[in-house]
C-alpha cells in the first residue's frame, strides 16, 4: 500500500465516523413529560404540537414572513427549513416545498377519512403540519406547516448605514493625513529661509558698541 492510498484510507474512515455522529446529533431524541411540555409551551403550541391541532389560516405572523433565516422547531429548536425554501401557497399557512436533511418523520394519518402524509419532528416528535403533492417545482411539494409549531432565526444582517460610516471616517482620515503633509511642507521652507536670514554685523557696527561699551565704562 503506497502512502497516498493509506491516506486515503485513513481519511474515508474518518468522513464515514463524523457522518453518523452528526446525524446523531441531529436527531437526538427530546423526550418530556406532558407536564413539562406543557411548561415548555405554549397553550396554543402545545396544542398543535402536542394534540396535533392544526391554527386558524391566517392567523400566524410567519406566513407572510420574508426575511432571510432559519426555521426552528418551536418545541426543540430543531432546525426545519430555511427560508429559501419557503414560498406563497395562497392557504394562509407557511409553506415549503423541502425540508432540511432527516428534519421530519412521517405517518399516514386518516382524521379527515381519506389518507393525508402528516409528518413531525424527527426529535421531539411535535406535529408540524401536513405535505401535499401540489407544490412548486423541483420538489413538487407543498409542506403545509402551522406557523405556532416555528420560529424564525433571522440571519445576521450588516445595517446599511456602517459602511457609509465607514467611508466618511476614511474620508477624514486621508483629509487629516494630507493636511499634516502639506503643514509640514509648507514650514520646512520658513524654517530655512530664517536660518538664511540671519547675518553677522558689520565690522563699523561692532566697533560702534565696543566704543559706546568703552565709553560707559569710563564714566
Amino acid at each position: 500500500m503506497t502512502r497516498r492510498s493509506f491516506l486515503s484510507v485513513l481519511t474515508g474512515v474518518g468522513v464515514a465516523a463524523k457522518a453518523p455522529a452528526a446525524a446523531a446529533a441531529r436527531t437526538d431524541k427530546l423526550v418530556l413529560s406532558d407536564a413539562e411540555w406543557k411548561q415548555r409551551l405554549t397553550p396554543e403550541q402545545y396544542r398543535v404540537l402536542r394534540k396535533e391541532g392544526t391554527e386558524r389560516p391566517g392567523s400566524s405572523a410567519l406566513n407572510d414572513e420574508k426575511r432571510k433565516g432559519t426555521y426552528h422547531c418551536a418545541g426543540c429548536d430543531l432546525p426545519l427549513f430555511t427560508s429559501d425554501m419557503k414560498f406563497d401557497s395562497g392557504t394562509g399557512w407557511p409553506s415549503f416545498f423541502t425540508t432540511l436533511p432527516e428534519a421530519f418523520d412521517t405517518r399516514t394519518d386518516y382524521l379527515l377519512i381519506y389518507p393525508r402524509t402528516e409528518y413531525h419532528c424527527a426529535r421531539c416528535g411535535g406535529h408540524h403540519g401536513h405535505v401535499f403533492d401540489d407544490g412548486p417545482q423541483p420538489t413538487g411539494k407543498r409542506y403545509c406547516n402551522n406557523g405556532v409549531a416555528l420560529k424564525l432565526r433571522a440571519a445576521a444582517r450588516m445595517r446599511r448605514w456602517i459602511p457609509g460610516v465607514a467611508a466618511r471616517l476614511a474620508g477624514a482620515w486621508r483629509w487629516l493625513a494630507d493636511r499634516r503633509r502639506r503643514a509640514r511642507a509648507d514650514a520646512a521652507p520658513h524654517h530655512r529661509r530664517r536660518r538664511n536670514t540671519r547675518q553677522r554685523p558689520s565690522p563699523a557696527a561692532a566697533s560702534g558698541a565696543r566704543r559706546r561699551t568703552s565709553t560707559r565704562w569710563r564714566a
